[in-house]
């Protein structure tokens, strides 16, 4: 059933690919969309932008890809939708490790192929396709090394968090987050492997890491960094306020320590995960996100219920995803204003929070977890 699910939510892509292609353009292919296509063009011809920036890679790809088919906008949305179509191959992937129902991977994939705002922006030319993409295969390959033990995902997982760093440097640092989680997950798991003497290699590692990470930062995404996260927080968020929209849900942001930036980090996430609030929709358009909000509401309080109640096995690796949610999520926070935006920044992450909420296994779950002292290993599921 999930996989009917799954070609029929591709499908539907398509059609709304076919029709931005030929007839559009379709709703969120104009603006950002049209420009990454028309930026394509350009490169396919040889045409360079006075100041190349990193992001600038999907255009490029897209303008070679174009170069040896055809130049058409209906074979760039006929590609995000393959994205998606990979991506949604790698999430129900990640629901079998979990154990979870067929009942619920279905109605977990129904949701993931129905979303509308999914439908929309994994249809058209832009980078979230991709970006949902290589988040589902890097969090698919923490769940293999995790539960699996299958170690030969650690190159798979590296190569989807380069691709993820590549489209936006907030995946590069979830990209570190992720790794550092899974190896803290294995640790977990063998008994006597923590010593001094890889502690202080893990405490190394993580010097470098972080070293590495600022300058990654500093060079190739060009943040300002180097006058604090606060600071580089305050410089985007005014840079996209300064434009004005309707959709806006903040007016102005002043971070001036450490402190107002704690403050700030609950504040961004709240509205950013849920505005509009019913009392700012003033136009037929914003019923769509709200709806969408408070799916997001539901599921979020689901999730939190099956982490309480899921037996001590399953419990670690619904950790470790709800974790990466919230911190995905909290770094598009840091960098979104409005809710157009958000629509299209809870794209990647939304995948994960699905496999957190419909995370009950397939075995009865205990009504009173103390009960459960000799827990069965998690296995994939055949």
């Amino acid at each position: 059933m999930a996989q009917r699910i799954i070609l029929i939510g591709f499908l539907l892509r398509l059609m709304v690919a076919f029709w931005n292609g030929f007839f559009g353009p379709s709703f969120g292919a104009e603006g950002d969309a049209f420009d990454q296509h028309l930026l394509a063009l350009d490169f396919m011809q040889g045409i360079w932008p006075r100041i190349m920036r990193v992001n600038y890679l999907y255009s490029y790809v897209l303008g070679a890809f174009y170069s040896v088919t055809v130049t058409s906008l209906f074979i760039g949305s006929a590609l995000s939708c393959l994205a998606w179509l990979g991506s949604a191959y790698a999430t129900l992937a990640s629901l079998r490790l979990l154990d979870v129902t067929k009942r619920s991977q279905a109605i977990a994939m129904l949701i993931f192929a129905l979303l509308p705002s999914s439908v929309l922006w994994t249809s058209v030319t832009m980078r979230e396709p991709y970006q949902l993409l290589f988040v589902s295969l890097a969090m698919l390959s923490a769940l293999e090394i995790g539960i699996a033990h299958r170690h030969r995902y650690w190159f798979l997982m590296v190569l989807s968090l380069v691709g993820g760093g590549i489209l936006h440097g907030g995946l590069f640092g979830w990209g570190v987050v992720l790794i550092v989680s899974t190896i803290a997950w294995l640790m977990t798991q063998r008994k006597g492997w923590i010593t001094p003497a890889r502690l202080l290699l893990a405490g190394a590692a993580a010097i470098v890491v972080i070293v590495l990470g600022y300058r990654v930062f500093t060079t190739i995404y060009a943040f300002p960094v180097d006058r604090g996260l606060g600071f580089a927080v305050e410089s985007y968020q005014r840079g996209g306020l300064s434009i004005g929209v309707r959709t806006d849900y903040r007016t102005s942001v002043a971070i001036a320590d450490n402190l107002d930036l704690l403050l700030f980090i609950p504040v961004a996430l709240g509205q950013y995960l849920f505005e509009p609030m019913p009392w700012r929709v003033t136009a037929l358009a914003d019923l769509e996100p709200l709806v969408e909000n408070l799916l997001r509401a539901g599921l979020m309080l689901q999730a939190m219920v099956a982490l309480w109640v899921l037996p001590r096995p399953a419990q670690t690796p619904a950790l470790v995803v709800f974790g990466s949610y919230l911190v995905l999520e909290t770094a598009w926070a840091l960098g979104t204003f409005n809710w157009g935006t958000a629509t299209r920044h809870h794209i990647p992450g939304f995948g994960l929070l699905l496999l957190v909420a419909f995370a009950y296994p397939r075995r009865s779950i205990p009504s009173d977890r103390r009960r459960d002292t000799n827990p069965m290993p998690m296995t994939p599921a055949a």
